[in-house]
């Protein structure tokens, strides 16, 4: 995952997140945990889903971090698969059929399930959150990709 000035990588080896330059010089290590997806924020805070046990976890630009709750008033993560930013630091946490969005600080927002909704999606694999926010959301079950606004 990169930012502005540096690019944050996930090393099965040590398992550990480093940081590297832009120019590919090595900077340091950020911190220990054994990452399977990886986004970078846009005050420098990075999550990341733990490769054995699939929780998120939430790192502030410090590298100073703690899991997201499982479970909490208006949610559970059952199994989640990728992680994301949008341009205000907003976190977005895909599972298959769902959405979760917390605050920069890791509070809980809300879900964006669209059930059996036109466009709703069952086996989500991948997604990206833009600049203008919108969503995107690759579904394996009808190959394809989904643009929610």
């Amino acid at each position: 995952a990169v930012s502005a000035e540096r690019l944050h990588a996930a090393d099965r080896r040590t398992k550990a997140i480093h940081v590297v330059s832009l120019t590919g010089a090595y900077q340091s290590r950020f911190t220990a945990v054994d990452a399977v997806r990886l986004a970078v924020g846009p005050h420098g805070q990075v999550a990341a889903i733990e490769r054995e046990t699939q929780m998120p976890w939430l790192f502030g630009a410090d590298g100073k971090g703690r899991p997201l709750p499982v479970t909490g008033t208006g949610y559970q993560l059952r199994g989640p698969l990728d992680v994301a930013f949008d341009s205000l630091g907003h976190l977005y946490v895909l599972e298959r059929d769902s959405v979760l969005v917390f605050t920069p600080a890791g509070e809980f927002l809300s879900v964006f399930a669209p059930g059996a909704a036109a466009g709703a999606f069952r086996m989500a694999v991948a997604f990206h959150v833009d600049d203008a926010g919108r969503l995107y959301v690759y579904d394996e079950d009808t190959e394809r990709l989904q643009v929610f606004h």
